[in-house]
C-alpha cells in the first residue's frame, strides 16, 4: 500500500490509495456513504392499521376508535409503541362525542315540542 498523496494507476483512472487504519484528513473528502448510518426501517404489527385509525378518527369517530384500538392491541403484543393508535382513540373519542352533542343539540333546537 502507498502512503497518502500516492497514486495507483487503474487503467484511465489514477486512485488515491490510503491506510485502513489512517483517518481521513480535513482536506480529503468524504462520501456521504461513509458517514450515513445504515438504519433499518422498524416495521411491526400495527404501525399501518394505527395511521389508518387516526385518519378514520377525524372521519368516522367510533370506526376510527375500533381501527385504533385493533392496531393498539397488535402493537402492544408485539411490544411497542403505537402513538399514531392512542392519537386515533383520542380523536376518535372527541369526534365521536362532538357529533353526538351537535346531534342532541340540533334536536332540542329545530325539533322542540
Amino acid at each position: 500500500m502507498g502512503r497518502r498523496g500516492e497514486y495507483v494507476e487503474n487503467g484511465d483512472l489514477q486512485v488515491p490509495q490510503k491506510n485502513a487504519n489512517e483517518r481521513p484528513s480535513v482536506t480529503e473528502s468524504i462520501s456521504p456513504a461513509d458517514e450515513t448510518p445504515q438504519v433499518a426501517e422498524v416495521d411491526y404489527p400495527g404501525r399501518m392499521l394505527g395511521v389508518v385509525g387516526l385518519i378514520l378518527a377525524c372521519v368516522l369517530g367510533a370506526v376510527g376508535i375500533v381501527v385504533s384500538v385493533v392496531a393498539l392491541v397488535l402493537s402492544l403484543r408485539a411490544r411497542h409503541r403505537n402513538s399514531p393508535a392512542v392519537a386515533g382513540i383520542v380523536i376518535g373519542v372527541l369526534t365521536t362525542s362532538a357529533f353526538v352533542v351537535g346531534t342532541w343539540y340540533f334536536l332540542e333546537l329545530f325539533l322542540d315540542r
